[in-house]
């Protein structure tokens, strides 16, 4: 059975955000060891990046790669500063029955920090907007997260950003030809190793309960809307996505084209197909 659709190729920036969540996993799951031995850090990241990235066929791979290197050895040198911080869940899966449906998915992970346990959160982003607080509480895949956790006992939800580099690769000019892709790897390790811990930062909150009820009840009447124009092979704009109290649906990646009236699957998208009837949770950059 066919739920929404997809993009048909990942974009550079969900290459690496998924790369780097692959790096920060290994950190997860190696943290005593990382603890032990911090000199061994960068090479077991460079290891996951570059395995991930080569699986993956993009144009200049080698660029992608260095990003999520550098972001995730940025956000270990974080998390080694922090004398409380303890990995308790990785990557841990869920099912959650929902109206009729079962949602599958997977958090980045639980941690505990100063005796707190909190739910995880790894975002890679440009930019961090300045509302960032007011945002995060009404996040939709947060609170299905939350929901999906509720028997954990968690204390809260910890939202780390690793911003990325904004420097570009030097076009070729009158005066310079164009800067080669091993110079701006370069320019970019660099960058990371200066900025270090500083282009990581922790965010915690806490999710009020009434709210991801009202969420969970807005996710399960949109997957109802999806699955009904998927059976009549229709896939228009949401028209009230953009209202949503909760953030872009899963419709949110077709809204973006315009001119277009959902008679046809638009260019570079695909559906989704989804077995026994469970909706995964997209992983975002």
């Amino acid at each position: 059975m066919d739920y929404g659709i997809k993009p048909e190729a990942p974009s550079q920036a969900l290459l690496i955000g998924s790369a780097y969540h692959a790096a920060m996993k290994w950190v997860g799951n190696n943290w005593e060891h990382v603890k032990k031995d911090p000199v061994e850090v960068s090479r077991g990241i460079r290891s996951v990046a570059e395995t991930f990235i080569e699986s993956i066929p993009i144009d200049m791979m080698s660029i992608a790669e260095e990003h999520a290197f550098g972001l995730a050895c940025c956000h270990a040198e974080k998390l080694l500063s922090l004398p409380t911080w303890k990995f308790l869940e990785v990557e841990k899966s869920f099912q959650l029955p929902a109206g009729g449906r079962v949602f599958s998915g997977q958090i980045d992970g639980i941690v505990e920090l100063d005796g707190r346990r909190l739910l995880l959160e790894h975002k890679t982003k440009a930019n961090i907007p300045s509302n960032l607080l007011d945002l995060l509480p009404v996040d939709g895949q947060l609170m299905r997260y939350w929901f999906a956790m509720a028997h954990e006992s968690l204390d809260g939800v910890l939202y780390t950003v690793a911003r990325k580099s904004q420097i570009r690769r030097k076009k070729e000019t009158l005066k310079q030809p164009e800067e080669t892709i091993d110079e701006f790897v370069g320019r970019l390790r660099s960058e990371y190793k200066e900025a270090g811990a500083t282009a990581v930062t922790h965010t915690e909150f806490v999710i009020d309960n009434d709210d991801v009820r009202e969420c969970m009840r807005s996710t399960v009447q949109t997957i109802d809307l999806i699955a009904h124009y998927d059976k009549i092979s229709r896939y228009p704009k949401h028209e009230h996505a953009c209202e949503g109290k909760y953030g872009p649906c899963e419709f949110f990646g077709p809204c973006q084209k315009t001119h277009w009236d959902g008679s046809q699957l638009p260019a570079g998208f695909l559906k989704k197909t989804a077995k026994h009837e469970e909706i995964e949770e997209r992983m975002d950059d």
